[in-house]
């Protein structure tokens, strides 16, 4: 992985993942299907979608869109929404054809691997990205008159990056390891002569820093630090496909997959030792099958551990209009849930291109549905996106393979390093939801009391929150309210929210509201001529004075109905600031108030 997370970083990714872990935990589970209008996909070739988990509990998307050849790059957060998107579009003449493989690292920065064949030149092409999109470096390799691609990469201990893929410079489909540092320089390259079957190459980095390779039913172990072959094996099982391994504490888990004379596809796991020797095979299973099979590229990509020792792969069932197929199977490979979406079988086809098992233990799926990008987003405990079913459909036949075995001694191997530049741009991929069962809590609704004048708080703090949106753009977890008035808040509470509303009114036992002008105008115009109480009631136990600055008592009253007018002793006083104090009471149980301010003589 690249080097060591800083703690800070640290924290923001666990809390975030904390609160939303928490979130799920309170009420039902968000499910979705999004498409994206404006992302093209097929199944064959350019227009592949790969995806990998992000720390930060969310994923990244990339593919290579089948009308443009422009590299889309979508990134989704924790809980499962659009965080930003990308185009990476590159020059014309080093277009690519397909997005082989994108990875992410402890910081969530991006790895992703391109291909081009154009003319008698093929170019595979490095981009990394930051975690918000940009571009940190670019590296591409190329080669005249020869085939090569990359179909996987990884971390290496010592902050290294692996890719592996193939070339056949004379004829014969060769494997290749090529390792690069951290800023995508190329250490070493090396090719392995391993067979004329074309199935695709594929990779892991082990525990103990090795890489264990993969072609079909071919298993070797390589040490990238000097090339050399571990150990070798094949002839092994129906393991035709280039699904991804996974390592377990007893060795390996593979998941084959092949087709009967009735082309119905199928899939078997197999599990193997430390040195690829056999150990068992599971329970087979329906993958794929009829017109929508191999020729179109919608095998199974990956299997995936889960918590609870079962595994994780999706498929595609095309005999039936085109599922998406989510199978669990257990710790001995039989089968133990297969799950069937697609919102409308008789008018779509959803076809399966990756998935991501994320650490708050969701799925996320990329897909195709009509040609568009299609995200699902479900629970796999209990998965009711759009209307889904759960079948079990284990398949009752087994087949047999060949294989024919050739020299693996590593070859230093060379290729011209070209340089390619690469626009970044944001785009907007067009959201639209075929079903969305949003994160919501029940909505509050809370009802303040308060006599006029007061300022009441309306107060939305709730257990987890994490952010508040009042309608006024405030953004702290309470807001002070004048009794009248009402506010709204849309309270989240990490992947969930609820929306509260405040509503005020006066007390019926309020006191009435007596109110004092600051400022008078003693000018015999018949308007604001004189200070003293304005209300609406009766005033008890009045009592006003009223001081100069220098603290002289020019005024006096205990009549509520007589006002001051500004004089002393029969003369004006020169406009100035004045004192006064007040008391009374409004009943005769009320409690007496008193008041204290400055009145503004204007002349």
């Amino acid at each position: 992985m690249r080097g060591l997370m800083h703690k800070d970083i640290f924290r923001t990714i666990l809390s975030g993942l904390i609160v939303c872990l928490m979130a799920l935990t309170a009420s039902a589970q968000r499910e979705y299907l999004h498409v994206f209008d404006q992302v093209n996909v097929n199944y064959q070739y350019f227009g592949y979608a790969k995806m990998a988990p992000s720390p930060d509990g969310g994923w990244t998307v990339a593919e290579c869109d089948s009308a443009t050849r422009v590299v889309r790059v979508i990134h989704f957060d924790a809980c499962g929404d659009l965080a930003w998107a990308k185009t990476l579009d590159y020059p014309l003449s080093f277009r690519p054809y397909r997005v082989s493989d994108v990875i992410v690292d402890s910081v969530g920065q991006i790895l992703l691997g391109t291909m081009h064949f154009g003319g008698n030149q093929s170019v595979f092409h490095l981009v990394r990205l930051d975690a918000e999109g940009e571009i940190i470096w670019t590296r591409a390799w190329g080669a005249t008159d020869l085939a090569h691609g990359v179909f996987k990469m990884g971390w290496l201990p010592g902050n290294r990056i692996f890719i592996v893929g193939w070339c056949n410079p004379i004829g014969v489909v060769s494997d290749m390891i090529g390792i690069l540092n951290d800023d995508g320089d190329l250490l070493s390259l090396r090719r392995y002569y391993t067979s004329v079957i074309g199935y695709l190459t594929v990779a892991i980095p082990l525990k103990n820093g090795h890489i264990l390779m993969r072609r079909g039913d071919r298993l070797y172990e390589v040490d990238p630090d000097n090339g050399q072959v571990v150990w070798k094996t094949w002839q092994i099982a129906p393991l035709y496909n280039s699904v991804v391994p996974v390592e377990l504490d007893s060795g390996f888990l593979l998941l084959g997959q092949f087709a009967n004379s009735n082309q119905l596809y199928s899939a078997v796991p197999v599990f193997f030792d430390h040195q690829g020797q056999f150990l068992s095979r599971g329970e087979m299973f329906r993958a794929n099958g009829g017109a929508l099979s191999n020729v179109e590229n919608l095998q199974i990509r990956r299997v995936e551990p889960l918590p609870n020792g079962h595994f994780v792969t999706v498929t595609t069932d095309s005999l039936s209009k085109g599922y998406l197929s989510v199978v669990v199977i257990d710790e001995l490979g039989s089968l133990v849930k297969q799950v069937y979406i697609n919102p409308d079988p008789g008018q779509t086809r959803l076809l399966n291109h990756d998935f991501s098992l994320l650490p708050n233990g969701r799925l996320a799926i990329a897909a195709n549905l009509n040609g568009k990008l299609a995200m699902v987003y479900l629970d796999l405990d209990e998965p009711m996106v759009c209307g889904s079913k759960t079948v079990l459909q284990p398949v009752p036949y087994s087949t047999s393979g060949y294989s024919t075995e050739l020299p693996m001694q590593p070859e230093e191997y060379v290729l011209q390093e070209v340089v390619i530049e690469v626009d970044v741009n944001d785009f907007d991929p067009g959201l639209q939801a075929i079903c969305d069962d949003p994160f919501m809590l029940p909505d509050r609704d809370t009802l303040l009391e308060g006599c006029l004048g007061d300022t009441l708080w309306a107060d939305a703090s709730f257990p987890q929150a994490t952010a508040w949106a009042w309608e006024s753009g405030a953004t702290s977890s309470s807001v002070p309210l004048l009794v009248g008035k009402e506010g709204r808040v849309r309270v989240s509470v990490g992947c969930q929210y609820f929306n509260a509303t405040f509503l005020t009114r006066e007390k019926e036992d309020c006191p009435c509201p007596v109110d004092f002008p600051n400022v008078f105008t003693p000018n015999g115009d018949g308007t604001n001529d004189v200070f003293g109480p304005v209300a609406t009631c009766s005033i008890l136990d009045y009592r006003l004075r009223v001081y100069s600055r220098w603290g002289k008592l020019v005024f006096s009253s205990s009549d509520p109905q007589e006002g001051w007018d500004g004089q002393y002793q029969g003369q004006d006083l020169p406009s100035d600031m004045y004192g006064y104090q007040v008391e009374y009471r409004t009943t005769e149980e009320g409690e007496p108030q008193f008041l204290r301010g400055e009145i503004t003589l204007v002349r």
